[in-house]
């Protein structure tokens, strides 16, 4: 038998669609879907000036891009990338930009200290910094390469807990740098991730990390090293340093050049 898909089911299904003749079609099928469209409250497709009148009874708008058609809402959602300095602003507007992203530029702005609504550190945005320690507010998911890369004064970084992906040289040639804890939820050590830290001679693993990459602990100071055997590890990984032992904790595959 047959079952017919209620009002309140098909306005679930309609914030999912993407293609504005969906949206077209879906109160043309049927009588009681034809005002389904004004039961929405955010606009789940990018405001154009064809999609404008689709949803008519909206009360928060949903940008896409900062090129979006901008309608007489007072209430936003920025579901795209914006710097900490324009989030802070649409923040105290009780708007919402839950893709927060630290430049450099904001480096500047906030005086180095990084809001608790940032949640990706932008590439480059520490480079060449002055600063000896930093702690990362626990909102932040994302270091993007080079974030911190050539801080020669910096002694202590402490990651937030949901830190999930760090980027390709994001600690290169943090000189100074003596230890790093790793959050558990962190899977990969990318490329050349630590390459340069002279000083760095001990690492606390999360409990997830299962590959290293390429010189990502190039030229550190450790002088033993431990890997489980889950974790993959790639060629040159301990290129210059100063080791004398490394143990492979029930590893059977060991890269040719480590």
């Amino acid at each position: 038998m047959s079952k017919r898909v209620d009002v309140y089911s098909m306005q679930i299904v309609v914030t999912h669609f993407k293609k504005y003749d969906d949206f077209l079609n879906v109160i043309l099928v049927c009588k009681k879907y034809e005002y389904i469209l004004d039961r929405i409250r955010m606009n789940p497709i990018q405001i154009t000036p064809k999609t404008k009148n689709l949803f008519k009874f909206i009360q928060t708008q949903q940008f896409f891009s900062p090129f979006d058609m901008k309608l007489n809402i007072e209430k936003s959602f920025f579901n795209y990338p914006k710097c900490a300095k324009e989030c802070l602003v649409e923040l105290k507007n009780f708007n919402n930009c839950p893709l927060s992203i630290y430049t450099k530029e904001d480096q500047t702005y906030f005086n180095s200290k990084i809001p608790d609504f940032v949640r990706k550190i932008g590439s480059h945005s520490f480079e060449l910094s002055d600063k000896t320690s930093l702690t990362l507010p626990n909102s932040v998911i994302e270091i993007s390469q080079f974030a911190f890369s050539c801080c020669s004064n910096i002694e202590e970084i402490i990651l937030p807990p949901h830190l999930m992906l760090i980027g390709e040289n994001a600690f290169y040639n943090c000189k100074k740098l003596k230890e790093i804890k790793l959050p558990d939820l962190l899977e990969f050590i990318p490329d050349s991730c630590f390459a340069g830290c002279t000083s760095l001679s001990s690492v606390n693993f999360g409990t997830n990390v299962t590959m290293i990459g390429y010189n990502a602990f190039r030229d550190c100071a450790f002088i033993d090293f431990s890997i489980e055997k889950k974790v993959l590890i790639n060629e040159l990984v301990f290129t210059k340093n100063t080791l004398t032992k490394i143990t492979f904790c029930g590893k059977k595959c060991i890269p040719r050049k480590i």
